[in-house]
């Protein structure tokens, strides 16, 4: 997921991101506003891994300027 924009969706895992039908528990592997990249510690996903839901939507915190990276655990 990439957002070009200076909007923050952060604090309630409130964007809904579609999975293509994949099911099951998601990891984040990458956030480029992570502390370790000049952004903030515990951005985007970090401590959090959350499930497919019955939307079929995954739904993430989602920083501004900034790329995730989500995988299937």
């Amino acid at each position: 997921m990439v957002n070009f924009g200076g909007r923050d969706w952060v604090g309630g895992h409130d964007y809904g991101v579609g999975t293509g039908g994949a099911q099951g528990q998601w990891q984040q592997v990458f956030c480029s506003q992570d502390a370790e990249y000049g952004g903030w510690h515990g951005a985007g996903n970090a401590y959090y891994e959350p499930w497919t839901q019955p939307d079929g939507k995954v739904y993430l915190n989602v920083p501004k300027y900034g790329v995730l990276v989500m995988r299937l655990k």
